[in-house]
């Protein structure tokens, strides 16, 4: 169920998989976007899928993370920062960087 205030926020299944859009922040203290897909049998392993492109262009789609679920992968892919409900602005490799750290952070915990 969408709550706009939560950091998480549950989307419709398709398949078997439960599927989330999720804020997590930066070490600079922006709030980044990201889809998170949990695993049916999972394998213990996390996987981060970054992507290229820019705003829309080559947008993460959760039917392509959920190839990586079936192999028992809970996967973790942000938005750039600035899109999709986050703060800040996509600079390509300046600041983005602290997002993909950061997502590798949290998925580490």
């Amino acid at each position: 169920m969408y709550s706009p205030n939560a950091d998480w926020f549950e989307l419709p299944r398709q398949g078997p998989f439960r599927t989330f859009r999720m804020f997590y922040e930066t070490s600079d203290g922006e709030q980044v976007g990201a889809y998170i897909v949990l695993p049916v049998h999972a394998n213990g392993q996390g996987l981060l899928y970054l992507r290229g492109g820019t705003r829309n262009i080559g947008m993460v789609r959760p039917t392509r993370l959920m190839q990586f679920a079936q192999a028992g992968y809970l996967v973790m892919a942000p938005f750039y920062r600035g899109n999709l409900g986050g703060t800040g602005k996509e600079d390509f490799g300046h600041h983005d960087i602290l997002d993909a750290i950061s997502a590798f952070d949290w998925l580490n915990e």
